[in-house]
């Protein structure tokens, strides 16, 4: 009966870890439409600490998805975020050089996503759950890349 109650603690653990984050985060982009070599700047409040909290390793990923054309351009982007305090200011830029060279051209759609999942010192390693907490979305944005403007050939 005893090892039936040590099993079940983590799992009560991670109903109510999984709640606190669910809320959508508000989410300030700038600029909202560019070019394919635009630089885009990501800002929110991270909505729960990060990092290992607890028994929890709770890690943050930005996620980029845009249309695939046949050029050689950036189309998905993934930025692991560092470990942060419930109700830090959090920055990230977006630069397609990072990830290749050029944005593709078209809307692309942006998250913020949390996973976690439980970790366990020596002691607790045989009743530690191998457990990982499916990902939640905390945050969305969208931006569009529309393409270089054409400067005026010279005329003779």
């Amino acid at each position: 009966m005893r090892r039936a109650v040590l099993l079940l603690t983590p799992i009560a653990v991670l109903a109510l870890a999984t709640g606190s984050a669910a809320a959508a985060t508000k989410v300030a982009l700038t600029p909202r439409n560019g070019h394919p070599t635009t630089k885009f700047v990501v800002r929110f409040r991270n909505p729960a600490a990060t990092g290992t909290v607890s028994s929890l390793n709770r890690i943050e990923t930005l996620l980029v998805s845009g249309p695939q054309q046949a050029k050689r351009c950036v189309s998905n982007a993934s930025i692991p975020l560092p470990g942060a305090a419930q109700g830090q200011r959090m920055r990230v830029t977006l630069n397609p050089k990072r990830f290749g060279d050029r944005w593709c051209v078209g809307r692309f759609h942006g998250w913020v996503t949390l996973r976690q999942r439980f970790v366990c010192g020596p002691p607790l390693a045989m009743v530690c759950p191998q457990l990982m907490v499916a990902p939640q979305t905390l945050a969305r944005f969208s931006f569009r890349i529309s393409r270089t403007r054409q400067r005026p050939s010279a005329t003779n």
